[in-house]
């Protein structure tokens, strides 16, 4: 069980990071020690990323991703994307001539690029289409039905390991139709759109058919089929940590397989929380702070451990019905966040063996 936990809190430390979040933050949502934080990000475990502003890396160094922030001509286009080696970041290009984009996509980068435009008109897409290695957009805000079937042609599908799949394609936050999606269900590889918050209505349903993987980290899932396959797929973690809010359909979901940490979401029913309590896996909340007797009652109706890191106080008219909830359901449940809490509640948690809080001391127990 240690070995569990201890896995569980590395890997909420790989998705607190990737989402931004300091050492000092990480630390506090975990309830561990910050020299702990900093010794697994010391130790490699941190996504790496590189600003655009730095400078240009020779093909085939160490860097992860070599920025660039200027305006580049044919020679120079050229010239970036002459050798293999690493990705290729150019984040601060937002505007790229057709002459540059063939250039690229002439090019032998073969660990991607990354183009900083705003917009994809489709005389780029046909172009740049061609280029047979990742692309990523991460700035694009938008994508026309005309540029989506063309850039859907991007690379070319090989076989790897028994199964064919060409390249990744990234279109960062790109607002996308319910056409463009069916259009870009014939993209040969996997599909990232990791900087949208919500899909439009309809757009879910379409992309659960994507046949490569699919790259989200959505505020809130409305479609089943949708979280079916992105709690089913290799980075079902990622899927699961931007959540602010979950429906019970998609709790029903999540319970099946249990794909990750809730690092944000910060709203949950009492029946979502129900469906929830079915899953086999600990579960994990790092935001949410406002539970109801209700909640706390379905949430914890179950036999593995729920953490409850956003829960700073315990003090408010229903804390003695909290604390009561907590301690009438057989889950542990783990508060270490907590730092305020009236008398009766903490009575009535001490009741449960398996409730972990801070020390007495530590506590600001109010009457």
């Amino acid at each position: 069980m240690a070995n569990v936990l201890k896995m569980m809190k590395v890997e909420s430390i790989q998705l607190m990071r990737s989402a931004g979040l300091s050492c000092r933050e990480i630390a506090r949502r975990l309830g561990i020690n910050r020299e702990t934080v900093s010794r697994y990000v010391s130790l490699g475990r941190e996504p790496i990323s590189k600003p655009a502003s730095a400078p240009i890396s020779p093909a085939g160094s160490e860097s992860p991703v070599a920025g660039f922030g200027a305006p580049i001509g044919v020679e120079v286009a050229a010239a970036l994307v002459a050798h293999k080696g690493q990705r290729l970041g150019l984040y601060g290009v937002k505007e790229i001539s057709p002459e540059v984009a063939r250039a690229l996509a002439n090019g032998k980068r073969s660990g991607g690029i990354v183009l900083g435009l705003t917009e994809l008109p489709p005389d780029l897409a046909v172009i740049l289409a061609d280029f047979p290695y990742d692309l990523d957009f991460p700035k694009l805000e938008s994508l026309s039905l005309e540029s989506a079937q063309a850039i859907r042609k991007h690379g070319v599908a090989v076989k790897v390991g028994g199964k064919t799949r060409g390249p990744s394609l990234g279109l960062g936050k790109a607002k996308i139709s319910p056409a463009v999606a069916e259009a870009l269900l014939l993209h040969d590889g996997p599909l990232s759109l990791m900087l949208v918050k919500r899909l439009e209505p309809g757009v879910g349903d379409i992309l659960a058919r994507h046949r490569f993987e699919l790259h989200l980290m959505l505020e809130e899932i409305d479609s089943v089929t949708l979280a079916r396959k992105l709690f089913s797929e290799g980075n079902a973690s990622s899927s699961v940590s931007n959540l602010r809010t979950i429906s019970p359909d998609i709790a029903v979901e999540y319970a099946r397989r249990g794909p990750g940490l809730f690092i944000h979401l910060d709203a949950l029913s009492p029946a979502a929380a129900a469906e929830l309590a079915k899953c086999r896996r600990s579960l994990w909340f790092f935001a949410l702070s406002d539970v109801s007797p209700e909640l706390a009652r379905a949430l914890t109706d179950r036999e593995p451990m729920v953490h409850l890191g956003g829960i700073k106080a315990l003090d408010g008219p229903d804390a003695l019905a909290v604390a009561e909830a907590l301690a009438s359901t057989p889950a542990p449940v783990e508060m270490p966040n907590l730092e305020r809490i009236s008398a009766p509640a903490l009575a009535a948690l001490r009741k449960k063996a398996t409730i972990t809080i801070p020390p007495a001391e530590k506590l600001t127990i109010v009457p």
